[in-house]
């Protein structure tokens, strides 16, 4: 590890980072293997027939060659696990639906509001809009009284400025008040929330993409290659890597920061964000 470091220090004091010298100086120095177990083709033909060995032929299909019966014994179980199988997906849907229910009960107020108004409706206490503004115009102007008139005689004044937040204010809470009856239409909002948010998301991710591709000028295939590799990253992995951005001074946003220096962005984001 140090000699490669040294190398490099050696050979490209003076040079950029390109696709070219990110593959060889950072891909490859830092390449994150999979271990793949090997098995021999012999091992698994052996195993495979010991194990068609242990099989017992069912009742049904004894009377059968003893192959024929050992295949049709095999898909007899075969289509009694697939179908087990498929009713236990159903029930995991169905479950995960009732799951999200519950997550949206126990953390969206606006979600058990409108299940407890179908449930125990007069427990509903009307929202006072105009008591919540009045509370915050009170701690943020004092126990004050203006009037319109005040606000137009003096634009930009303190009466101006306190009728101006009120409209914030109001606004404000209007908007985040949105208008539903039932339980249903509760969860309906709630998902079509979480879809505009999934979608920003991904277009947020699309767009960072899309920007990694312009400024190391990379094409789509050695964006895949990269995505495929940061994925591997682990811990130690990102430590060698700042470790060498802080000797080869390549990366200036973090070989200028010094060792031992506190960070409250991980490594990770850092080093991504910085190429």
């Amino acid at each position: 590890m140090e000699n490669i470091i040294q190398n490099n220090e050696a050979s490209n004091q003076s040079s950029t980072i390109t696709p070219s010298l990110l593959t060889e100086d950072v891909m490859d120095v830092f390449e994150v293997n999979e271990q793949v177990d090997s098995v021999s083709q012999d091992s698994v033909d052996a195993e495979s027939s010991q194990q068609s060995q242990e099989i017992e032929i069912d009742e049904r299909f004894k009377h059968l060659d003893k192959t024929e019966g050992l295949i049709r014994t095999l898909q007899s179980r075969y289509d009694k696990l697939y179908n087990e199988h498929q009713k236990l997906v159903k029930e995991q849907e169905e479950n995960a639906v009732y799951l999200q229910i519950l997550n949206d009960l126990l953390e969206d107020d606006l979600v058990f509001e409108a299940f407890v108004r179908e449930r125990k409706p007069e427990l509903i206490k009307e929202t006072d809009i105009t008591s919540i503004i009045q509370q915050r115009l009170k701690s943020e102007f004092g126990d004050v009284r203006y009037t319109r008139a005040e606000a137009d005689e003096n634009p930009g004044g303190k009466a101006w400025l306190y009728f101006k937040r009120l409209d914030e204010l109001y606004d404000e809470y209007k908007g985040n008040t949105p208008k539903v009856q039932t339980l249903k239409e509760a969860i309906q909002l709630k998902k079509q929330m979480r879809e505009k948010q999934e979608k920003e998301m991904m277009a947020n991710i699309q767009r960072d993409m899309e920007a990694v591709k312009k400024e190391m000028k990379w094409d789509d295939e050695h964006l895949v290659r990269f995505q495929q590799w940061a994925q591997k990253l682990k811990l130690v992995d990102l430590a060698k890597m700042f470790n060498f951005a802080i000797r080869t001074k390549k990366i200036p946003s973090i070989a200028s920061v010094n060792v031992g220096q506190p960070t409250f962005q991980s490594l990770r984001s850092k080093f991504i964000s910085n190429l």
